[in-house]
């Protein structure tokens, strides 16, 4: 929680209105109750943990350490969140990012195909949304891994000295960002559940 603190203390000397790791938490505890589907799952779903033959379409997952029953949606969302924030392959923009991250995320917005990492992301999120995945689960479940990665140590507590680690900040701090953003709709979505709006 303390790399989460300062993940949010760096975002909140810029722009103070994003609530704190704790509000967040109890942002979760107010949603109603939603159904879900359980299957079994990769649990570590991610790039580095994905291989493709570069001369033929073989698939290759590796690391099953992490296997065992879990929500639907937490391979895809894991894997997306990945796609969208890895320094292992080519980093989306900023604004690509907010727009892939912008509510709500079920159905897939029409984005542009500029590069086959939105286009993963897009087919992953049809792929749920057939499956019976509901919005709100998609968006809790990619906040979780969008908080996951903002909480991510890149160096330490020191200032970053150099251009990739404060490069590996500044997305950190985005990844929080859109995560408090997806958790504005949980508290309108549990307000239309209860009739407070």
């Amino acid at each position: 929680m303390d790399r989460l603190n300062t993940t949010y203390e760096r975002l909140n000397a810029t722009d103070s209105n994003y609530p704190s790791p704790n509000e967040l938490w109890r942002r979760l505890e107010e949603v109603p109750p939603t159904p879900f589907k359980v299957c079994l799952s990769h649990g570590d779903l991610n790039v580095r943990n994905i291989f493709v033959r570069w001369n033929a379409t073989d698939v290759i997952l590796i690391d099953f350490s992490h296997v065992g029953l879990a929500p639907l949606s937490r391979d895809p969302c894991k894997l997306e969140t990945s796609i969208a924030f890895s320094d292992t392959i080519p980093l989306l923009s900023d604004r690509i990012i907010r727009r892939l991250y912008r509510h709500p995320l079920l159905p897939p917005h029409d984005l542009p195909r500029e590069n086959g990492q939105v286009e993963a992301i897009q087919q992953i999120r049809t792929q749920c949304l057939g499956e019976g995945v509901s919005n709100l689960e998609y968006e809790i479940t990619c906040a979780c891994h969008l908080l996951r990665f903002a909480q991510s140590p890149v160096t330490g507590n020191a200032p970053p000295a150099t251009r990739i680690e404060r490069s590996m900040w500044r997305r950190r701090v985005l990844a929080y960002e859109l995560a408090c953003r997806l958790s504005n709709n949980w508290e309108r979505r549990a307000a239309n559940d209860t009739g407070e709006m």
